[in-house]
């Protein structure tokens, strides 16, 4: 249920929790010190309601961090890991993308920016093996092309000779 709600949402509604816990602190207070005609017995309902109110304060708190970091750290992290992973040059880990709040949306993003340099890291393989081959022909073309001028160079060199016979 969380996971559907998006991030304002969640801290709205642990600010409206926080804000009613605080208010049933000050109705207890209230009570109590109506019914503070026993300064003794006041005393200690006012430290009971306080002590339950502290505690539940504490224990909502906790919630709501809990939930914070289910909500924000955890997604944040497996971000981080991903653009770790990108910048070693491995595209072969997929983002898993199991969210539609705003950290969903930012896994989106992350998962397209990895398949776009994976195209273009393709793209540039493919041109380099081109310009490899290019350079193949061109190497063979030289090769070739001095063969044939040494074997002209030879003949030119044998005629010479002959005629100065």
């Amino acid at each position: 249920m969380l996971a559907s709600l998006t991030i304002r949402a969640r801290l709205i509604a642990t600010v409206s929790l926080l804000f009613l816990l605080a208010l049933g602190v000050g109705v207890a207070g209230l009570l109590g010190l109506r019914a503070a005609n026993d300064a003794h017995e006041s005393t200690y309902s006012n430290q009971l309601a306080s002590a339950l109110a502290l505690g539940e304060a504490d224990l909502s708190l906790t919630r709501a961090r809990t939930a914070l970091d289910r909500a924000i750290v955890g997604p944040l992290e497996l971000a981080l890991k991903q653009f770790d992973r990108i910048a070693a040059g491995d595209l072969s880990h997929p983002v898993q993308v199991t969210r539609r709040d705003e950290m969903g949306r930012l896994l989106e993003g992350l998962a397209r920016m990895q398949a776009s340099l994976a195209l273009t890291v393709g793209r540039v393989r493919q041109g380099s093996g081109a310009i490899t081959a290019a350079t193949l022909q061109i190497a063979a073309g030289n090769a070739d092309l001095s063969s044939r001028t040494e074997a002209q160079a030879a003949s030119l060199e044998e005629t010479a000779s002959s005629r100065s016979r």
